[in-house]
């Protein structure tokens, strides 16, 4: 009896030596790791370690693309990938020289790294489905269609199974859960389980009949379908779960856990993973990157807390040590040591194995709760907005301080109370109507003018798309200040707009200078020298005819002139409005009097029809100008021994004037251009009389100014009426 009780006693001693060593060397392990990310963030070459669970030259070709969308995106780092068997993962990340400042591996190996505090994820993988992406998958159990004899797990028994790796999640670990609720034991009830290295050898074996049957991830089999690699119509799938997961878009046998991770080794910079984390949220869904690795773009990171679990059930690293009983001790050392293990172990035994266990959970819980804060705080303080929404309502769940602080509002309650929606330029109903096509075709990239609760507005480049977080679904939209943008764009479109003005007004004033009013001038030039001629060999009979023509040209260049003038004060701001009370009746008289000999000269008959005690507020000369051009226009456009007639009446609210003939009238083309500077162009009149083409801008431009507004009304060879109004009390010139 003395000699079990000291071989016992020596055991246990053993087993607490055994355990000490293990929590002392994953100290020295987590202390060693950490200044090996430091030095890493220091290379301008950033390595990103990724588990090639297909092979390396497929993980090489297949990440690639996002180690170069990285490097584009975060100059000037250059992102590489290094590609890992499952073994390598582990031995990689523990080493002191680590080269690795990222990795993106399984949930299984991840959640080994997060428990040794050797990583902490900064973004989770999505997978494409029918309703939006997915950032969960699982593991499916296969068998070839004419295996009838293999229809459920129970069917399993005593037949050889593959997998893919002990440390595979989707090819081996999900797939034990379920074997195991199954009641089966795959060490005690299968002939054989058999670990080929990637899902690709699984698949090929199950298929050519060297195994019963094998598990992969749930994404593999569609994968190797669309690439030609396999019929669905050989395979059958065991243990299905389409009826209890409806809308995951993949063939499944087991429940759902989290999509890869995008983890920071501990060490590597802040601020490196912040830019890293920030970059791969906003990769559309659709981006070469994301599309080659069957990806459908990068949420914000999912809890591992399913995976730990998992692990944790299986007893799998890293709780391969985790629910040690009495039953287990007194099976390995036999019955001799029966009675002393019950009295012994049992003490002291279950109070050390408590002692450690509560330690551990301690640590995990610290880890997870340092994960979260590390989450929380690259969310609250990350360059962009971010704004958490409800699927059904719209309504803010949750926002960042960027966002708080775009809409106005000094907290996340402020926010929720506002109504950001309810006014233009939006409603509310067009953020449903937005969210509802969100919600039918995937993410969304926009520009959207917001509104603050002070009612000012700003630009936004958007991204929203729905995420999955667990049991709820939300819309996370991502948007990126762009009003400075938008400014200098609208400044260069009306820079643009003005500077086409001016070139038509600079083209204008130099065709009127070289054509119009070098004819009026040419015209007297060439006639006064016939004069002179005349007047030297005394052949009077046609001097009275001539003198005529000069006078005629001389009234037509003064006219020109004083087009051209006014039009020139206008453009550059040196015409002063000062309007003054007048009668209409005399402003109509004196360009009345100015053109009526021009009218008698075509035999035109000028007829005012105005209330001699009609008043007016109105600018003079600019209402003088714009008389005389209607007049000088109605009497060129009218024929010999035709008529025109100016009339003034008022009504409630405005003095209406008309300067009506029955000239060559005008074509509807014609009427659309008259008041337009880049259209405008002169018409020769009746008598080929010339023009500038300014007047009629200037009448617009001069009724404009006092709050009034001029029109045509016309027929082609019945004559013209133009008319304009002016507001009975005037206003300022605009």
């Amino acid at each position: 009896m003395y000699v079990f009780m000291k071989k016992a006693c020596v055991l246990f001693l053993i087993i607490l030596l055994l355990a000490f060593f293990t929590t002392a060397v994953e100290s020295y392990a987590h202390v060693q790791s950490e200044p090996a990310g430091e030095q890493a963030a220091e290379d301008k070459v950033i390595y990103i370690g990724v588990l090639a669970n297909r092979s390396y030259e497929l993980c090489l070709l297949e990440w690639g693309p996002t180690a170069d969308y990285l490097s584009e995106r975060i100059p000037p780092y250059e992102f590489r990938i290094l590609p890992f068997g499952f073994d390598e993962v582990f031995e990689e990340v523990s080493r002191v020289d680590r080269r690795i400042s990222f990795i993106s591996a399984n949930p299984s190996l991840y959640a080994y790294m997060e428990y040794h505090g050797l990583a902490r994820r900064i973004a989770t993988l999505q997978i494409p489905g029918v309703q939006g992406p997915k950032s969960s998958f699982g593991g499916v159990i296969l068998t070839r269609a004419d295996r009838t004899d293999i229809r459920k797990i129970t069917d399993l028994r005593n037949k050889h199974f593959a997998a893919v790796d002990s440390n595979s999640l989707g090819g081996y670990h999900a797939a034990l859960r379920e074997i195991y609720h199954a009641g089966l034991n795959p060490a005690r009830d299968f002939r054989s389980v058999e670990f080929v290295g990637t899902h690709d050898e699984v698949v090929r074996r199950v298929l050519s009949g060297e195994v019963d049957a094998g598990t992969v991830r749930s994404t593999q089999l569609e994968r190797m379908e669309e690439e030609g690699l396999i019929d669905f119509a050989d395979i059958h799938i065991i243990n299905s779960q389409a009826e209890r997961f409806p809308d995951h878009p993949y063939l499944l046998s087991t429940q759902l856990y989290p999509e890869w991770p995008f983890a920071a080794i501990t060490g590597t910079d802040e601020e490196l993973s912040k830019s890293v984390a920030l970059a791969l949220l906003m990769m559309d869904a659709d981006h070469p990157a994301a599309r080659l690795i069957r990806g459908a773009g990068w949420t914000v990171p999912e809890q591992y807390t399913s995976v730990h679990e998992l692990l944790r059930e299986l007893l799998f690293p890293p709780y391969d040590d985790y629910g040690i009983t009495l039953g287990k001790t007194i099976n390995q050392f036999g019955p001799l040591l029966l009675t002393m293990l019950i009295l012994f172990v049992a003490v002291l035994g279950f109070g050390i194995l408590a002692y450690f266990l509560k330690r551990r959970a301690q640590l995990i819980a610290d880890k997870l709760i340092k994960s979260e804060t590390q989450f929380t705080k690259l969310f609250d303080n990350a360059p962009v907005s971010i704004l958490v929404m409800s699927s059904e309502t719209a309504d803010v769940i949750d926002a960042n301080k960027k966002a708080i602080e775009s809409y106005g509002v000094k907290s996340l309650e402020e926010l929720q109370k506002a109504d950001i929606w309810g006014k233009p330029p939006y409603s509310f109903n067009e953020v449903l109507q937005l969210q509802n096509k969100l919600l039918k075709e995937g993410p969304q990239r926009f520009e959207w003018k917001s509104r603050n609760v002070q009612g000012e507005y700003f630009w936004e480049d958007v991204l929203i798309q729905e995420i999955d977080f667990g049991s709820q679904k939300r819309i996370v939209a991502i948007s990126n200040d762009i009003t400075d943008r938008k400014k200098i764009e609208e400044s260069l479109r009306e820079s643009e707009s003005k500077l086409q003005e001016l070139n038509i007004q600079k083209d204008k004033f130099f065709s009127i200078i070289a054509h119009d009013l070098k004819s009026p001038f040419t015209s007297i030039i060439g006639f006064s020298e016939l004069l002179t001629n005349h007047i030297k060999q005394k052949k009077y009979d046609k001097a009275q005819k001539y003198a005529q023509i000069i006078n005629q040209s001389s009234e037509v260049a003064v006219g020109l002139l004083m087009n051209l003038l006014d039009w020139a004060n206008s453009q550059t701001g040196r015409m002063r409005f000062n309007p003054k009370h007048h009668l209409m009746a005399v402003l109509i008289g004196e360009p009345y009097s100015q053109l009526k000999d021009a009218a008698d000269q075509k035999s035109i008959k000028l007829h005012v029809e105005a209330p001699p005690e009609l008043p007016v507020l109105a600018d003079k000369d600019m209402i003088s100008t714009v008389l005389r051009n209607l007049i000088s226009n109605a009497i060129k456009f009218t024929r010999t021994g035709g008529e025109v007639t100016i009339s003034a009446n008022q009504t409630d609210n405005e003095i209406i004037v008309s300067v009506k003939d029955n000239g060559l009238g005008l074509a509807a083309d014609k009427i659309a251009t008259l008041f337009q500077i880049h259209t405008s162009e002169s018409t020769p009149g009746t008598n080929q009389e010339s023009g500038t083409g300014l007047g009629l801008i200037l009448c617009k431009e001069f009724v404009e100014k006092h709050g009034g507004s001029i029109w045509v009304e016309s027929k082609v060879d019945e004559g013209s009426v133009f008319s304009f109004s002016i507001p009975r009390e005037g206003v300022i010139g605009r």
